[in-house]
């Protein structure tokens, strides 16, 4: 989705792309903004548990906000942490596309659903 743009990707593309059937994305997903919104979820939780993880042991507040904040910037760097996340791509994905998630008739039901529950919880650990 990020080197073509969310207006020109398709399913039947990523589907060539994994050599998948289309109807293998389509049993997840009813719609590329239901996959962005997913992958939106799946990259604050993944930042959220770095954090976590980050400032599991930490007593001083000081330290935990630097360590969040070293966190947030290093969420965009490539990492080998694990082979199945490109952290890079993912964080360059949201960073173009994230607007489209939150600027969607859909965004007050997806909130009541709990969509941006754990984004809001790290704004709130931040603040």
């Amino acid at each position: 989705m990020a080197p073509i743009g969310f207006e020109a990707f398709m399913f039947r593309k990523l589907d060539i792309e994994m050599k998948s059937a289309e109807a293998s994305i389509f049993r997840c997903f009813e719609n590329k903004h239901q996959l962005l919104v997913f992958l939106s979820c799946w990259y604050w939780e993944w930042v959220h548990y770095l954090i976590h993880i980050q400032t599991l042991k930490i007593k001083s507040q000081e330290e935990q906000l630097r360590r969040t904040i070293h966190q947030l910037l290093q969420s965009s760097e490539p990492s080998n942490r694990t082979e199945y996340i490109n952290e890079n791509l993912l964080h360059k994905l949201l960073v173009w596309e994230f607007v489209k998630v939150i600027h969607h008739h859909d965004v007050y039901d997806e909130n009541r659903q709990g969509m941006f529950k754990r984004r809001k919880e790290l704004v709130d650990k931040i603040a």
